[in-house]
């Protein structure tokens, strides 16, 4: 038993931790500074995906093998806001490249969609990133309500926000 703990503790040199990481959004047009979302990004998870299978049966035995990659082609993020509401505004102005409010004519795919990268960092060593994930053609795709309660002083804005990307890479 002592054997399989000390394989397992030096298998793990320092465990992954669920904190340590950033979310680096592009530049919008006429949006706020590109920080700020950065840095009010508090929650999210990294995408998931799924093999379909290729069934086929030989001698009535049913055989499965690996078939496509299917990805959710969503990212999720939850934010917590300040009373200067700049991620609000950074949303806002994302959205305003890709339906005018005003005319409700939408914008060309290239206009729109962003690159944003979700960077993962060594706990030791901050800021030396361990592991990244850019994801291409991303667009806010839903903007989450924000509660409003006059009763709960304590509780501070926070929303989530979905993101639809074509497809991500990891390096």
């Amino acid at each position: 038993m002592s054997d399989r703990i000390d394989v397992f503790n030096q298998s793990i040199k320092s465990p992954a931790r669920v904190f340590t990481w950033d979310v680096e959004f592009p530049t919008i047009s006429g949006g706020p500074n590109v920080d700020i979302p950065k840095i009010r990004a508090q929650s999210s998870s990294i995408p998931g995906l799924a093999l379909t299978e290729i069934e086929l049966h030989n001698w009535g035995l049913p055989i499965k093998y690996a078939g496509q990659i299917r990805y959710d082609n969503r990212f999720d993020l939850n934010f917590a806001e300040d009373e200067d509401y700049q991620v609000f505004n950074y949303l806002q102005a994302w959205r305003q490249l890709i339906v005018d409010m005003e005319t409700t004519h939408v914008t060309d795919k290239p206009t729109y969609q962003k690159t944003v990268t979700l960077v993962l960092y060594d706990v030791e060593l901050y800021g030396t990133a361990i592991k990244t994930f850019t994801f291409s053609q991303m667009w806010p795709s839903s903007i989450g309500a924000v509660s409003l309660d006059k009763g709960n002083a304590a509780t501070s804005v926070r929303f989530a926000v979905t993101f639809t990307y074509d497809y991500y890479r990891i390096s």
